[in-house]
């Protein structure tokens, strides 16, 4: 039961991240834009191929010898959906920037060199190379969702004065700073299996606190992304927009 109630908001943003990724997905079908292609593939490829077969082989369902080919390719698409959601933030958020652009790129170097090292999840790093590149992994993965967090409600924060002026409508403030409180949440998310075995070293084993905290972070991230996704009030707001 305590297993079920920690794991609820993994699977909760699980779930909302695959929905809205192949929503996207279909809008992007509609309007090529380069947003809706970063952000649906991201997340559709990141559940469906990185997160669920990843648990498989953790919790034993799927073992030799497919467990090793099948990780390394899961782990290569949770790493590719940083990447993507980095480069969504530059191309959205920071377009002309320079160092958006070198932040981007760096991103991707590093995860890449990190995966070379290393092509698993942390709990598999046995040696000291590996472990070195969990953690950098991890670190960069939160920086990306981190930096996508930022740049969302500073630009939400800004719409919303201007919807006071009457300049952009205030559901276009609200989705800036939904999506930016959703990517807090896989931000925050990345890092707590690495302090769980930062403080509670030489033995982390299983914590309550930290499994409550990684799936209440999974929980509100979900919550957010299908608020500013999901809601009828957008599918309304989108069907407005093509007929316009």
């Amino acid at each position: 039961m305590t297993s079920a109630i920690c794991n609820a908001g993994l699977v909760a943003f699980l779930l909302v991240s695959l929905a809205v990724g192949l929503r996207l997905l279909l809008l992007w079908r509609k309007t090529h834009g380069l947003p809706e292609l970063m952000i649906g593939a991201g997340f559709l490829v990141g559940g469906a191929f990185g997160f669920i077969p990843e648990h498989l082989v953790i919790a034993g369902a799927i073992q030799a010898p497919w467990d090793g080919p099948i990780l390394a390719v899961a782990e290569l698409a949770i790493r590719a959906t940083a990447v993507l959601c980095a480069v969504f933030t530059w191309r959205v958020f920071q377009p002309e920037s320079g160092w958006a652009r070198n932040l981007t790129l760096g991103i991707g170097a590093a995860l890449a060199l990190a995966y070379v090292a290393h092509p698993g999840p942390w709990a598999t790093a046995e040696t000291p190379l590996a472990w070195q590149a969990s953690i950098l992994t991890a670190l960069v993965r939160s920086g990306a969702f981190a930096w996508a967090a930022v740049e969302a409600l500073r630009e939400g924060m800004m719409a919303r004065r201007r919807a006071r002026l009457g300049l952009v409508s205030p559901a276009t403030a609200r989705r800036f700073l939904l999506w930016g409180f959703a990517m807090i949440g896989p931000s925050c998310m990345s890092a707590v299996p690495l302090l769980t075995r930062w403080l509670l070293q030489p033995d982390p084993g299983p914590d309550l606190f930290w499994a409550g905290l990684q799936s209440f972070l999974g929980l509100m991230g979900a919550l957010a992304m299908a608020a500013a996704f999901l809601l009828p009030e957008r599918a309304k707001e989108e069907r407005t927009v093509e007929v316009s």
